[in-house]
């Protein structure tokens, strides 16, 4: 937890779930308007139940500790995924979601066989199988608009230039 020199009324705060250190130019910047910055690590749990649950005790103990009781999760991939995951399971507990270039569809991973299979292993550790379309965040994003929880989606990408002949 970094928590400011000046923080605002209330506590808000911002939680990443995953890449700390990653592009920290947002998180320097509400530091300095006032909000509290956390880091509650689960990159590598690919938002099974398990570790979801586990952050919904890490954001009740911070609210318990004086935190504002809605924060703004900013995802960064994979964390994005979490972030959302986390929101449509506990969106009375969301003020804003911040995702950049986040995983939407888990169900995508699958082109990766090592990333699959992490993510197979660890959802058999919670007895159930791998996510599909019910723990799904790309099907589950009408609980974001039935909650108006804002989104600010970042999706970065590359220039190419074409050349006639």
């Amino acid at each position: 937890m970094i928590v400011p020199d000046n923080p605002l009324p209330g506590n808000p705060w911002i939680w990443r779930p995953a890449f700390f250190d990653a592009f920290p130019s947002i998180d320097t910047a509400m530091l300095e308007q006032g909000y509290h910055i956390a880091y509650y690590n689960v990159t590598d749990e690919w938002a099974r139940p398990s570790s979801l649950r586990a952050g919904k005790e890490f954001f009740d103990y911070a609210v318990e500790h004086s935190l504002m009781d809605k924060v703004v999760m900013e995802g960064l991939s994979r964390g994005g995924y979490y972030s959302l995951r986390f929101a449509q399971i506990y969106p009375k507990h969301i003020g804003a979601l911040l995702l950049d270039n986040p995983l939407v569809d888990i169900n995508e991973l699958r082109r990766n066989v090592d990333w699959w299979n992490d993510v197979t292993a660890k959802w058999s550790q919670d007895s159930l199988p791998p996510p599909g379309s019910a723990e799904n965040a790309a099907c589950n994003i009408s609980i974001l608009v039935d909650n108006k929880i804002p989104v600010l989606l970042l999706s970065g990408g590359f220039r190419t230039s074409v050349t006639e002949k």
